[in-house]
């Protein structure tokens, strides 16, 4: 049996309180505004849920400030003004534990409970709500999906000062200052859910599983591929021939608030405090699911959490083990670490490292519970190859500690080893010619002036310069190490030094392609071990976890899919939007909560509000988002010609491309932009027309050929419909008598710009991706985007 109690906090208004009563457990969720008692008062976690399928649904929890005495906002707020009907009876008790006749009667005012206390005395109402729970993780109290079962509140006179409740809490029995008490709220994710499938289409889109056209059977295009996501059953059923659906785990820290579920503190969050409320949420989405309709149809989703993706040092919180600078501080493998000068260093060969293996779910589980058993024995920590003790998410059924922990490219990857790297280079590695530091990067930021992005990338390389890489973030330093960093440094330093960046560099981009066959997942893996091997011999010391970890990312492609379907991106790019709702530092909590829900409501009046005239819902749209492109004409399944057009003749030579497709009309409509998938292409005529930083006039395309777009035509068939053609002049890659200039870095094609090649007549949909130009010297370099999921 374990036992959490929960407190709420209150805000003073002169000499009145007004109480906010946490919602309790019911059979539709835990509700909508949780406020739990944390440990200790600065630091901020947030955790969020990220919905596979393509589809993005954005779970919200959210905290104060320290200092803050509590949530000034009434917490049914919601976005269809009915989240908190569902509360159950409460039933208020005196200090001395006789029944409040004066109280009870407002018993049934639901979750907009306050009550104003005259008394000048501080006043918490405490939950003692008993969870039962069986060694399974699954409830062990029926009543607790009673609807007339009640909770008992109490309300207790502490002073100035409360004592957390919670047994597992470090500060249990301790005495906290009222004003710093901690504590972070949550909103329902069943409720969340339910305006997530009524958006209009939604279920289209989720259809995307059985919908979607594989260009190779043998190849990892998407999550679903996973060898793991396709041996997930529920209910006896494969998941990707059901109605059931997964989300992504996340829990990030940020020096704002700004995530989903926010907890405000001066010292770490203990995780068993933190997560406990939002596992019992997540429980009762895999047991019970969510009900929801499609064309009057009825349909029960069960929502499962399968994996988690957070950045190292999270992941050894979440699962209760010990740090990076301890021994066995790898949450994959059973990796000892080395000892350097009082700190743990992970190189990959070392005389004094013994043999490690993986970790598995169950050997994981045996050792946490192994651990927690001692440790209260003992009343000791006690560490079991790396384990303190249980985790929440071993409540988790569809849960696998090992293999459910994905990897972080954004953290691991990108501002980890691509950032360290770069400053090893610069910094300590001897330079060519022996310039100074001040030649080489502006040599380096001449360079990247040059290079030529798709609009899809939004922070240019002319605009990053390296001498300001201090406040590059992830993006720039993914872009960094794909597009720019080869041709920037060719020449500036030995090849044996460029070469060593050039594996990190093709071993990432085989991982994040939409197309990733068994071959890239092993030419991955043995670039990725021939890299650490080779980091190694810039000292020991520079070896640290997040580097040791990349060696995990090909099984963890194997299992999930590329990296982008888990990325971080996603999450991070979701908690700057979080990010925008603060406007002061005072009130964080009150700010985050109000402006989410008030958002939550309009996006729900636009979406499935039939009360709302289509008059106010287009205004609201107008308010909401502005349209990409108001002129556009569609001319296929996600794809859009964009005007201005003109009606002309076709030449000899897009006759003669078009021919070849069987096809002869007299006369074209030209465009010179289309949309396609969300992605602007455009000829090449525009972009010398239009001097701009950005060009998408070349791709790359699934005959893997890159082309330069010369004409985006549409005309009439036979039978009377609107057909759509590309008319593009095909850029050869040239093969150097002394091999390729970048040996390693394959996905850096040397290419004919300057040839007279022939027009070929393309369809919209055989374009992959667009392209990265990059100009060395009078040598051009074409890179394409790995995947169009994972931009800017």
């Amino acid at each position: 049996m374990a036992e959490r109690h929960r407190m709420t906090n209150y805000r003073r208004y002169g000499s009145k309180r007004q109480f906010y009563a946490p919602p309790s457990s019911s059979e539709d969720e835990q509700d909508d505004g949780d406020m739990q008692e944390g440990p200790g008062a600065g630091a901020v976690h947030g955790l969020g849920i990220d919905q596979d399928h393509n589809v993005d649904d954005h779970h919200l929890d959210n905290g104060g400030q320290p200092g803050d005495a509590g949530p000034n906002v009434e917490l049914d707020s919601d976005a269809d003004s009915n989240w908190s009907d569902e509360l159950r009876d409460a039933e208020f008790l005196d200090g001395d534990g006789e029944e409040d006749e004066d109280e009870n009667e407002d018993e049934d005012r639901g979750y907009n409970l306050m009550e104003n206390v005259e008394d000048e005395q501080d006043f918490v109402i405490q939950n003692l709500v008993e969870d039962n729970v069986s060694d399974s993780g699954d409830s062990g109290n029926e009543e607790d999906d009673d609807p007339n079962f009640k909770f008992d509140w109490k309300k207790k006179n502490l002073g100035d000062s409360v004592v957390c409740p919670v047994p597992e809490c470090p500060g249990h029995r301790a005495r906290t200052a009222i004003n710093k008490a901690s504590y972070f709220v949550t909103l329902s994710l069943k409720k969340q859910l339910q305006y997530f499938f009524s958006i209009p289409g939604i279920a289209e889109q989720l259809a995307y599983i059985e919908t979607r056209k594989k260009h190779d059977e043998a190849a990892i295009e998407d999550m679903f591929d996973g060898s793991e996501y396709q041996n997930i059953v529920v209910d006896g059923e494969k998941l990707v021939n059901s109605d059931n659906y997964t989300m992504t785990l996340n829990l990030d820290g940020c020096k704002a608030i700004k995530s989903a579920a926010v907890y405000v503190d001066r010292e770490e969050p203990d995780m068993t405090t933190y997560l406990h409320p939002v596992v019992k949420q997540l429980k009762k989405l895999e047991t019970q699911g969510v009900t929801w309709h499609n064309c009057n149809e009825e349909i029960l989703s069960k929502i499962i959490v399968p994996n988690f993706c957070v950045d190292g040092k999270a992941c050894s919180q979440v699962l209760n083990m010990v740090t990076h600078l301890s021994h066995f501080g790898c949450p994959c493998c059973t990796y000892y670490g080395v000892s350097v000068n009082s700190t743990m260093r992970y190189p990959s060969q070392h005389p004094d490292l013994p043999q490690y293996e993986a970790r598995t779910d169950v050997t994981m589980r045996e050792q946490m519970v192994l651990a927690q058993t001692q440790k209260s024995q003992l009343q000791r920590d006690f560490i079991v190859q790396g384990h303190q003790g249980t985790t929440p998410l071993m409540d988790l059924n569809y849960m696998d500690l090992a293999k459910g922990n994905c990897s972080d490219d954004l953290h691991y990857v990108y501002q980890c080893a691509a950032l360290q790297h770069t400053e090893l280079l610069i910094k300590e590695v001897p330079k060519q010619n022996s310039v100074s530091e001040k030649v080489l990067l502006n040599t380096i930021d001449l360079r990247m002036q040059a290079i030529r992005t798709p609009s899809c990338i939004a922070r240019k390389p002319g605009s990053c310069q390296v001498k300001n890489r201090k406040q590059w973030h992830g993006n720039e330093w993914r872009n960094w190490l794909w597009y720019c960093s080869m041709v920037c440094l060719h020449g500036l330093f030995s090849m044996a030094e460029v070469q060593h960046l050039e594996r990190l560099s093709y071993a990432s981009y085989l991982l994040s392609q939409d197309i990733i066959l068994p071959d890239h997942i092993e030419r991955a893996e043995e670039l990725l071990r021939e890299y650490l091997r080779l980091y190694d011999g810039f000292g020991i010391e520079k070896t640290r976890r997040n580097l040791h970890s990349l060696i995990h990312a090909p099984d963890c492609v194997r299992r999930w899919g590329s990296l982008w379907c888990y990325s971080t991106f996603n999450f991070e790019s979701w908690n700057h939007c979080l990010m925008q709702l603060l406007s002061s530092p005072k009130g964080a909590l009150q700010q985050i909560i109000t402006r989410h829900l008030i958002r939550l409501s309009i996006n729900v009046a636009i979406d499935v509000d039939e009360h709302v005239s289509p008059d106010i819902k287009n205004q609201l749209k107008k308010i909401m988002k502005k349209p990409r492109h108001i002129r556009a004409r569609e001319v296929g399944n996600q794809m859009y010609v964009l005007v201005p057009s003109a009606i002309r003749p076709t030449t000899n030579q897009e006759n003669q491309a078009l021919n070849e497709q069987n096809v002869n009309p007299p006369q074209v409509t030209a465009y010179q932009k289309i949309l396609i998938r969300g992605t602007t292409y455009s000829t090449a005529v525009y972009q010398e027309q239009h001097e701009s930083k950005s060009d998408d006039s070349s791709i790359y395309t699934y005959g893997n050929i890159f082309c330069t777009i010369q004409s985006i035509v549409t005309f009439e068939s036979l039978d009377g419909s609107q057909v759509c053609r590309l008319l593009v002049r095909e850029n050869s890659v040239i093969q150097r008598p002394n091999g390729s200039l970048f040996p390693y870095a394959k996905h850096i094609c040397q290419v004919d710009v300057q040839g007279d090649q022939n027009l070929l007549c393309i369809k919209p949909e055989d374009i992959r991706s667009p392209v990265v130009k990059a100009p060395l010297l009078d040598m051009m370099f074409f890179i394409p985007v790995p995947n169009l999921n994972e931009i800017d």
